[in-house]
């Protein structure tokens, strides 16, 4: 009889083992014997997105810009270079209003918009003004971004398709992680908050129709100050940039300044913000000066200088903001 016992109690022990076993097993995502691994997103431990949008082709009557596609091709493969692989492109027809609202809340509402994270922006194509509608511009003038499906009723009013500054500044003021913009457009200064001549301007900045005012309106969902961006503008607000065939000078020279390093002028290996400032003004002028001279039919002046904002980051490095693996 005793024998019999002790051959249930180890037999129930075993059960007890087996279940408490299972148990573990199945509470673990990580097979037994191996150990916990972190995940490590590109660049060192964070993850960098990007949203690249370029329109040379418009929906309406726009002048298209013949720069544009090797803008995108070029600023692909400078994030390429650096292990920024996470990369969203609205190109063209893709790039509508609608497209890049949606693209900015598919990033916005993911677990990616964290502060360790960082949030690109990349846009090549027409710039525009607008009159102010809500009084929070000194000039008056709100800048806007052309997207594919700009379009303008019978009375030149426009009717939709352009991001208007305040509307972006929403859309940024709601990612967590780091913001860098960069804009290759006419009147980019302050385009977070080229001209066509096809459209009939007032007074050179155009008016929005109170319907699709009213559309922005109801889009803009944060108005808090922005923190944690930075800005890689090619114009000022009151300059025009330009298209070339090699592309936008502005592009051109941000990308060579930092790959080939020809904006590091006091060779120390490292590239400050207010260094590229400078190369990019510097080069955009020599450009255009030889492009004229290589094409009889171009003529170029390169007289836009870049804007970079915040002044506080002018003395940071290159490799600091984009969290570059050399």
């Amino acid at each position: 009889m005793k024998r019999q016992y002790l051959y249930i109690e180890v037999w129930w022990m075993k059960v007890i083992y087996i279940i408490f076993a299972l148990f573990i097993v199945g509470c673990s995502s990580v097979p037994i014997g191996k150990k916990y691994s972190k995940v490590i997103y590109t660049n060192q431990i964070f993850q960098s997105d990007a949203l690249i949008v370029g329109v040379g082709k418009y929906k309406n009557r726009i002048r298209p810009l013949s720069g544009v596609k090797k803008d995108l091709k070029k600023i692909k493969k400078f994030f390429n270079n650096f292990h920024i692989t996470h990369i969203t492109t609205l190109e063209n027809n893709k790039a509508r209003l609608k497209d890049v609202r949606d693209a900015f809340n598919s990033y916005i509402y993911s677990t990616k918009n964290r502060k360790e994270n960082t949030f690109i922006f990349y846009y090549s194509g027409h710039g525009i003004q607008v009159i102010d509608s809500n009084g929070d511009e000194k000039d008056n003038k709100d800048e806007a971004t052309a997207l594919y499906d700009i379009d303008l009723n019978d009375k030149d009013f426009i009717t939709g398709g352009v991001l208007l500054d305040d509307e972006l500044h929403s859309l940024l003021a709601q990612i967590d992680s780091k913001k860098i913009i960069i804009f290759d457009k006419c009147h980019s200064g302050s385009s977070h908050r080229g001209n066509s001549p096809y459209i009939k301007s007032i007074k050179g900045e155009y008016k929005l129709s109170t319907k699709f005012l009213e559309d922005i309106n109801q889009n803009i969902k944060s108005k808090k100050p922005l923190k944690d961006f930075i800005i890689f503008s090619a114009t000022k607000d009151d300059q025009e940039a330009e298209d070339s065939p090699i592309g936008g000078l502005f592009t051109n020279s941000f990308v060579d300044g930092i790959i080939h390093k020809k904006a590091d002028r006091n060779n120390d290996n490292k590239i400050t913000i207010a260094e590229l400032e400078k190369f990019c003004g510097e080069n955009i002028s020599a450009l255009a000066s030889e492009i004229s001279r290589n094409n009889k039919n171009i003529s170029l002046k390169g007289k836009f200088k870049p804007y970079f904002a915040p002044k506080e980051v002018k003395n940071n490095t290159i490799s600091s903001i984009f969290n570059f693996i050399h």
